[in-house]
C-alpha cells in the first residue's frame, strides 16, 4: 500500500522543482532582454560603415578653447586610455567567465545574477566611453569634414585625423564586443534558461539527435564567444595605441595593414602565374576560392603586373623601414588632418587597385568577357598611375623632413633620392603593363577576325 504521506512529499518536490525552473527562466528573460538592450545601444553602425554619424560636440569653435578645456579634454582622453577600456577588457573577460555552459547549468540562479549585475556594469562603462568621446569633440565649421581640415596641425592629440580615427576605433571595438552580447543571449536560450525560442532542432529529429545537436550548438556558440572576447579585447588595445601613438606611427597603421593586403594579392597572381604550390595560411576571399591557373597567352600578360606589385610594395617597406620607425621622430607634427588622411590613403588606395588587377585576372577563364576585362585593367592602372603621381610627393614634403640622420648619414637626402628612382622604375613598369594590354588587345582581335 502506497504511502500518503510520501506521496505528498513527492508532488511538493516537484511543484518546488517547477517553481525553481520557472523562476530562473523568468531571470533568463532579464538576462536575454539586458544584451538585447546593450546591442541596440552601443550598435556598432553608428560609428562606422556607411551610415555613421559623426558623434555629437560639446565645445566652441577651436580657436576659442582656453587652456582649462583643452586640460579638461586631454583628462577624457586619459579616462579612456587608462581607466575605461581597461575596464572594459576586464568586465568583457569576467562575462565570458560566467557565461561558461557547465557552471549556467549547475549554478544556474547565481550565475545568472551575476550576469545581470556584469551587464549593469557593462552599460555604465561603455555609456562613459561615449561620453568621453563626445566630449573631445569639438565645434569645427560644419561645412569641414574633419579628417579634411587644412587648418588644425596645431591642435595635436586633438586633430580631426585623430579624433575621427578613434571614433572608427571605437565602432571596431563595438563589433565583436555586441557580438559578445550575440552569442550570449544564444547560449541562454540554447540551454534552456529563457522562455524565448532558442530555434532548437525540427520535430522530426529523435531525442538523441536533438541532443547531441543541442551539445554540439553549445560548444560551437560557446568558442564563438571565446573569439570574439578575444576581438575585442584585440580592439581594445587597439584604440588604445591609437590615442598613444605618434602621428607617424598613425599612418604606419594603415601602411602596415595595407602592405599586408598587397602580400596577399600578389601571392595570388603567383599562384595563377603557377610560380607558387598552394596558398597555405591566407584566409581571405581570395585564397578561400578555387584559384585557377592562367592559360599562356594570360600568364605573360599576368607576368607584367608582377612588377607593379613588388615596386608598390617596396614602396611601403621601404618608407616603413628608413626611419619612419625611429623613436627621435616627434610625437605630434605640424601636419594637418588633410596631409594626414592623404598620407595614411596613399596604401589603401594603392592595395585597392591592385586587388582590382588581380581580380580582373581571375575572370580571365570567362573567355568572352576578355575585351571588358583588358578595358578594366587598363583604367585602373591609369587611374593607379595617376594617384600615384599625385601623391608619393606628399612624402617628401610632409614626412622626409621629419627623418633624424643617423650617425651623419643623411636620412633624407638618402629616401629623396630613392623615391625619385623608384617612380622612374614604377613608370616604366606601368608602361610596359600598358603596352602587354594593348599588345595582348591586337592578338585578340587578330584570332577573332581568322575565325571569321
Amino acid at each position: 500500500m502506497e504511502d500518503p504521506a510520501r506521496n505528498d512529499d513527492d508532488s511538493d518536490a516537484l511543484t518546488y522543482s517547477s517553481s525553481e525552473s520557472e523562476q530562473e527562466q523568468q531571470q533568463g528573460d532579464l538576462v536575454v532582454q539586458g544584451f538585447a538592450s546593450l546591442c541596440k545601444n552601443y550598435d556598432p553602425d553608428r560609428y562606422i560603415g556607411e551610415y555613421a554619424r559623426p558623434l555629437p560636440h560639446r565645445w566652441s569653435k577651436d580657436e576659442g578653447f582656453q587652456p582649462h578645456e583643452l586640460d579638461l579634454r586631454r583628462e577624457f582622453l586619459k579616462q579612456l586610455r587608462s581607466s575605461l577600456l581597461p575596464l572594459l577588457r576586464e568586465q568583457i573577460t569576467s562575462l565570458s567567465h560566467l557565461l561558461d555552459p557547465t557552471r549556467l547549468q549547475i549554478e544556474s540562479e547565481s550565475t545568472l545574477e551575476l550576469i545581470l549585475e556584469k551587464q549593469s556594469e557593462l552599460d555604465t562603462t561603455l555609456h562613459q566611453m561615449e561620453d568621453a568621446l563626445n566630449n573631445l569633440r569639438s565645434k569645427s565649421d560644419s561645412l569641414a569634414i574633419p579628417s579634411e581640415r587644412e587648418d588644425d596641425g596645431h591642435l595635436k592629440e586633438f586633430k580631426g585625423f585623430r579624433l575621427i580615427g578613434l571614433d572608427n576605433r571605437f565602432g571596431d571595438l563595438l563589433q565583436p564586443t555586441t557580438s559578445v552580447f550575440k552569442q550570449s543571449q544564444k547560449l541562454i536560450r540554447k540551454l534552456e534558461l529563457s522562455t524565448q525560442d532558442s530555434h532548437s532542432s525540427s520535430s522530426y529529429t529523435s531525442d538523441m539527435d536533438e541532443s547531441q545537436s543541442s551539445a554540439a550548438d553549445i560548444a560551437w556558440i560557446r568558442e564563438q564567444m571565446i573569439d570574439s572576447t578575444r576581438s575585442s579585447d584585440e580592439a581594445a588595445r587597439c584604440m588604445i595605441e591609437w590615442m598613444e601613438g605618434s602621428d607617424t606611427q598613425l599612418i604606419q597603421y594603415f601602411w602596415n595593414h595595407s602592405l599586408c593586403f598587397i602580400d596577399r594579392r600578389m601571392r595570388v597572381l603567383l599562384k595563377m602565374i603557377g610560380l607558387l604550390a598552394d596558398l597555405e595560411g591566407d584566409d581571405d576571399v581570395f585564397s578561400s576560392s578555387a584559384i585557377t591557373s592562367l592559360r599562356e597567352p594570360d600568364v605573360q600578360l599576368a607576368l607584367q603586373l608582377l612588377p607593379i606589385l613588388k615596386l608598390s610594395r617596396l614602396l611601403f617597406k621601404k618608407l616603413l623601414n628608413n626611419g619612419m620607425n625611429s623613436k627621435r621622430l616627434p610625437l605630434y607634427t605640424n601636419m594637418s588632418s588633410l596631409q594626414l588622411t592623404n598620407l595614411s590613403d596613399l596604401s589603401r588606395e594603392v592595395a585597392g587597385h591592385v586587388s582590382y588587377l588581380v581580380g580582373t585576372f581571375r575572370l580571365f577563364h570567362h573567355r568572352f568577357s576578355i575585351p571588358d576585362n583588358l578595358s578594366n585593367l587598363w583604367s585602373t592602372t591609369h587611374r593607379l598611375k595617376g594617384w600615384l603621381k599625385s601623391e608619393v610627393p606628399y612624402v617628401s614634403l610632409y614626412l622626409v623632413p621629419l627623418l633624424p640622420d643617423t650617425d651623419g648619414f643623411s636620412t633624407q637626402n638618402h629616401l629623396t633620392d630613392w623615391l625619385k628612382i623608384w617612380s622612374t622604375q614604377f613608370g616604366v613598369a606601368i608602361q610596359n603593363f600598358l603596352d602587354a594590354i594593348n599588345l595582348y588587345l591586337d592578338n585578340w582581335n587578330s584570332s577573332i577576325a581568322n575565325r571569321q
